[in-house]
């Protein structure tokens, strides 16, 4: 971890919310493993939920299984004991694969926390500087570029980018973005589609080049690279996001009480200013909001899985 977002973790908040105080913690079971974006925002909300709640709130990482392990953690609690703490692609992608497993029958979003810009990068042996050049370097070299990105929506971005401008890409395999980072920077791949946060300092200090935003909006961090669309490529379309879930046996005052502390959380600066630095965008939405976005990505990609089957 970087020892600045170490810092920030580790700092105070000095809000509380007056609440009455609870005899057991709530857990927050969390669909990545230490150190990941979607660990290191969990953990900064539980600090400011335990302060507005009146009771603690543990991080509890399960991962796999791209978020399936957590989530049937979070099915097995007992009523009221736990939320889950996950990317948005948990309820947007599976259903899209398999229409028959659809996890939206089983968990109620409660807030929608934060975005997640991904950057398309580039090793800077290609001598790429935008959207535009990458794709008329791939016309000229069917085929030959490899690329890595995570599998779920934004493996299946990059394949209606191919399919919009014309072109092959090779799609390489790693464990993680993070051994592909390795690769990309010493030239091994072309091309990386990763959450921004994990792109920023090598793009800062020249390791690799930002080539597109695939978000709906500029990164804030990048205000000067107009998105894909903005680039001509609306089809390349690609976002990450994180939300709080809960089972359907939470009673709906309590969820909503809930989301309104982390709306709450999400307005202090403090709190915005360590997500920020720890890779990802404050997005306070509330279930509704969260629903209706989760539902609109989910017909999205659907339509792209029915194109070119699941990633």
């Amino acid at each position: 971890m970087h020892p600045h977002r170490r810092s920030l973790l580790a700092a105070p908040l000095a809000f509380a919310w007056p609440a009455r105080a609870q005899s057991h913690p709530l857990r927050m079971i969390v669909s990545l493993g230490p150190g990941s974006t979607v660990d290191l925002a969990a953990r900064i909300l539980a600090e400011a939920l335990t302060q507005r709640r009146g009771q603690q709130v543990v991080v509890e990482n399960a991962p796999g299984g791209e978020g399936i392990v957590a989530a049937n953690a979070l099915l097995r609690a007992r009523p009221g004991e736990a939320v889950m703490y996950s990317f948005g692609d948990l309820v947007t992608v599976p259903p899209a694969v398999s229409p028959g497993y659809d996890l939206v029958a089983e968990l109620l979003p409660v807030a929608r926390t934060t975005a997640n810009p991904l950057l398309l990068a580039a090793a800077p042996q290609l001598g790429l500087r935008d959207l535009a050049g990458l794709m008329a370097l791939a016309r000229r070299r069917p085929g030959e570029l490899g690329y890595y990105t995570s599998p779920g929506g934004a493996a299946l971005g990059m394949r209606a980018l191919q399919r919009e401008a014309g072109v092959t890409l090779v799609k390489v395999p790693y464990r993680s973005s993070a051994a592909a980072m390795v690769d990309l920077t010493a030239g091994r791949i072309g091309l990386l589609l990763a959450p921004q946060g994990a792109a920023l300092e090598l793009v800062a200090a020249g390791k690799v080049v930002a080539v597109a935003t695939p978000g709906p909006v500029r990164s804030p961090e990048l205000p000067d690279m107009p998105t894909s669309a903005e680039a001509g490529f609306p089809e390349f379309r690609a976002e990450g996001s994180q939300g709080i879930f809960a089972a359907r046996s939470w009673p709906a005052a309590e969820r909503e009480a809930l989301a309104a502390q982390v709306l709450d959380a999400l307005q202090d600066l403090g709190v915005r200013a360590r997500l920020a630095a720890a890779g990802v965008t404050p997005f306070g939405r509330g279930p509704a909001e969260f629903a209706a976005y989760l539902a609109e990505t989910r017909a999205r990609l659907a339509v792209l899985v029915r194109e070119f089957g699941p990633e």
